[in-house]
């Protein structure tokens, strides 16, 4: 038996003890156990700290295993970056294991983000990651992986909880016109659109493609307005692997590419919507919005 070596290798031991124990807070527990610094908590205080969690497990032999990787996080900082990036990321790794659902791919993916590298540069990880989205995936390959990044973005950026999305996207009916509905999102949070604005563009490309799912998706809109005026957004705050593998390595300049994109199409559609009557939008607050920003566009 020999301990997790690989960025693979650690996730899917991670993710294999997560599914053992009973209880989610227990993973937590153990997640919060090994992110201390080693040298902070000696051998003896990680295992009283993490025996009785897999004595709860269903498999207790995964703690053998378990011991070798942490013996191994005390000996070598390199490993010990690469463990604590890999288990910041669990909650979205396992969202693009899912989307991918292809070991060689998802395996692809992982080594494309460099985290077994401490030395690799922001260039080459940019590099690399635009190879794999190019080389080992195929458009649907694409869209799903950013689907993962916008989702994260978006949930941190404005309070929005996994279960509200997914309602989002089952009423849109479409991945193209999800992606194209959070990336105007991020105008509001990133590039501080107005919010009505928001609302215009997420209406014009609702009609471009799925007119019948407005009324729907208006009442979700207003639903995001009020979280937002809860929620105290920071910027910096996007999950840590977001931010670490994907957006500080050239990632953000691929979502950048996507908005700016959405930007002229929003311009275009106003230019458009200039020469007809905006007819037919519904009067829920976010209906209402869309109609007079475009007006007064």
């Amino acid at each position: 038996m020999s301990q997790p070596k690989s960025p693979y290798q650690i996730y899917s031991f991670l993710s294999k003890v997560r599914r053992a124990l009973p209880d989610e807070s227990d993973f937590t527990d153990l997640t919060s156990a090994l992110l201390i610094p080693r040298a902070a908590m000696p051998p003896a205080e990680l295992t009283a700290a993490v025996v009785p969690i897999f004595r709860r497990s269903s498999d207790p032999s995964l703690f053998s295993r378990f011991q070798l990787m942490a013996n191994a996080a005390q000996n070598d900082p390199n490993y010990e970056a690469m463990l604590v990036r890999i288990l910041e990321s669990m909650d979205v790794l396992e969202k693009m294991a899912f989307e991918l659902r292809d070991e060689r791919k998802f395996s692809g993916y992982l080594l494309a983000l460099r985290m077994d590298d401490p030395n690799a540069s922001h260039e080459e990880v940019m590099a690399s990651l635009d190879t794999f989205m190019n080389t080992q995936l195929d458009e649907e390959g694409r869209a799903k992986v950013k689907r993962v990044f916008l989702e994260t973005a978006v949930a941190e950026e404005l309070g929005l909880a996994d279960s509200t999305l997914e309602a989002a996207y089952q009423i849109t009916g479409s991945l193209q016109l999800y992606l194209g509905i959070l990336s105007t999102l991020q105008l509001y949070t990133q590039q501080n659109w107005s919010w009505d604005n928001v609302v215009a563009h997420v209406y014009e490309l609702v009609m471009a493609q799925r007119p019948y799912v407005w009324e729907e998706l208006s009442a979700f809109l207003d639903d995001v307005r009020e979280r937002a005026c809860d929620f105290d957004y920071i910027g910096e705050s996007y999950e840590q692997y977001v931010q670490h593998t994907f957006l500080d390595n050239g990632g953000q300049q691929y979502l950048d590419t996507e908005i700016d994109r959405e930007i002229v199409q929003h311009k275009l559609g106003v230019l458009a919507m200039e020469t007809k009557d905006a007819v037919g939008v519904p009067q829920a607050d976010a209906g209402r919005r869309a109609r007079d920003a475009i007006a007064q566009s």
